[in-house]
Order: C-alpha cells, then structure tokens, then sequence
C-alpha cells in the first residue's frame, strides 16, 4: 500500500492555527488601536531578541564613532564612521553629505536611514555607479543628489561585516543567522537594532526630522524598525511587502528571513501596519519572483484598510510598477512632498 507523507496540511494547520483570519488591528474601533499596537510592539521586540540587545548595550561606555575616511563623490561626500553598539561588536556605517543639503525649520538637516538588501559587494556596492545598474539603483547616491544627508549601514552578514570564516560567495547569512539563534537573538533584529543605533548617532547630531527607506532585505528592516519606533516621518519599503504565506513561506527565502513565532505578532501586513500613524510608501515590482505581485496585492489591501480605518487613509500610498525585484525611483518625489 503507498501512501503520500507530506507536510502540506499540517503546515497549513499550523498557518492558520498561529495567524488567524481578521487581526484585531484591522477589526478594532480607532480608540483600542494603540493598546493592541503597544501589546504587539511588545511581543515584537522581544521575537526578534531586540531586548537582549538592548540588555547587552547598556554593559558598554558610550563612545564616539570612529571616522575612517571620506570621498567626495556625485554631489556629496560619503564619510565611513567606525559605530560600537554592543560589546565586541563595531560596525560600519556611512554618511551621504550633499553639498547642498535639505534643511528643516531648525536648520538641521533633513534624514534619511537607508537599510540596504542582499548583496556580494554590500551596501558600498551602492557608491559606484555600474551599468546596467543593480537592483537597488544606488538609491543612497540619487537621495543625497536631491540633497537630503543619507545615514546607512553595513547590515550584519553583509558585504565586509560577517564572521571571519565564513567562505560563502555572497553573504554569511546561515552562520550568522544560526548562530545568533542559539543566543535567542535574530539577524534581522540585530539589524534593526543597528538602523536604531544610527538614529540614535543621528538624533546626537540634532538631526530628528529623517525617513527611513529599505530594499529587500533592506526592507525587511525599515517594515520592522518602522513598526516599533515613533521617531521617522516618513517610511519607504521597496520589494519586501507581501504575505508571508506568499513570499517567505512560499519561495525559497535566506534563512535571516525567519524569526521564530513571528506569526503570533500577525502577517506581515499588520507587522507594518504597526507604523500607523507614520506616513508609509510601499513599492513592488509587478514581476518580482520573491515577493509575488498577489501577496503584494494583498497587503497593500490590508494596509490601506488599515490605514482608512484610523481616518489617514492620505498617509498611505503604494506604487506597483513594471519591474521585477527592483528599487523604483518614484518614491523620492513623495519623500520630497511628505518631508
């Protein structure tokens, strides 16, 4: 006798068991939705290990940056600083300063966190123009060209900032990924944890008026550190809003894509739904093979929803453009409307 052992339905018993149908953030009258919010930003923080960051920075001495070099380059000049946020562990980071920079009403000027995706080259691969170019657009460059000061970091595992024995091509990911597990702490909450590190460094200089914009993996971390933080007044995520039953669940994904009960916090869309009131701009490509254009349709539903219901429906808005997993350029004239 054969007999088919698949997994199929009990992975979807799991789905539907741990992400129910009709989250409360889109059913709740307005008044109950900053309790809910406050009680899932909670549980989110905790998922991702970000209080055991939290936990471990405060064992170190504050220290200023260490600055390691500057280029001038299209408009602006990109300085590296040296950043420790936690014991052990410096991590680099650049500043895009335009020669002619946007200014808010006190005279600072006006921010933006850029968190960069998957790579070989990292997020110094966005310094350099190539063509045809890659799919992040060197975002960074055309945001300091239109004068705003781009803050960005290496994110863990990326380009030169993974463990030192790691002999994969692209980025160390699994063993950073792994090993951070064992710990009770996640890579991408160590990467929020980093785009916080670099708001606090910006908020130290008087900057407090700042976006934050992310790509892929990139915007994995703007969705998460938008969802737990007040502070930015605008918030871009670019390739990465869909369902996780569409994309993470359903396409080969990095393993630094998972966070263990990441799914008692709810589907993605109420993960970033979590940045109400904030200003939110989400992009996709209509043919983007990892985060398919119907998961994508989906959340934006979701959101707008959302959205709507808290009476900003105009603080919402989305862009589904001919493009596979790209960055779209459109964004930066709704940066320069909402900043």
């Amino acid at each position: 006798m054969e007999y088919a052992y698949k997994l199929d339905s009990f992975f979807q018993q799991l789905y539907e068991r741990d992400c129910r149908q009709g989250d409360p953030l889109l059913t709740c009258p307005q008044e109950d939705f900053p309790k809910i919010q406050r009680e899932k930003r909670t549980l989110l923080q905790r998922l991702l290990g970000i209080d055991k960051l939290n936990e471990m920075a405060s064992q170190i001495e504050s220290s200023s940056p260490v600055f390691l070099g500057e280029e001038k380059k299209d408009g602006c000049v990109i300085r590296q600083i040296g950043m420790t946020i936690l014991p052990g562990l410096t991590m680099p980071a650049y500043i895009l300063k335009p020669n002619r920079p946007r200014l808010d009403q006190t005279g600072h000027p006006i921010g933006i966190i850029y968190c960069h995706g998957h790579g070989k080259g990292g997020v110094r691969d966005c310094f350099d123009r190539k063509d045809p170019p890659a799919y992040h657009k060197y975002i960074p460059l055309t945001l300091a060209e239109r004068g705003y000061t781009v803050f960005t970091f290496e994110p863990a595992a990326f380009g030169d900032f993974r463990i030192t024995d790691y002999q994969g091509k692209d980025t160390g990911c699994y063993p950073v990924t792994t090993r951070l597990l064992l710990h009770g702490i996640t890579a991408v909450g160590l990467r929020v944890y980093q785009a916080m590190s670099v708001a606090r460094y910006m908020a130290e200089q008087g900057i407090q008026h700042y976006g934050i914009a992310g790509i892929s993996g990139g915007g994995t971390v703007t969705s998460l550190y938008a969802a737990l933080d007040d502070q930015p007044s605008a918030v871009v995520i670019s390739g990465y809003a869909n369902l996780f039953s569409h994309s993470i669940m359903a396409v080969n994904h990095c393993v630094d894509n998972f966070v263990p009960n990441i799914l008692q916090v709810g589907e993605m869309p109420y993960i970033i739904s979590l940045a109400v009131p904030k200003p939110l701009y989400v992009a996709s490509g209509t043919r983007d093979p990892i985060f398919p254009l119907e998961g994508t349709k989906k959340a934006v539903s979701i959101l707008s929803d959302i959205y709507q219901r808290q009476g900003i429906k105009e603080k919402f808005s989305y862009e589904l453009f001919d493009g596979v997993h790209e960055f779209s350029e459109k964004f930066i004239d709704w940066l320069d409307e909402t900043l």
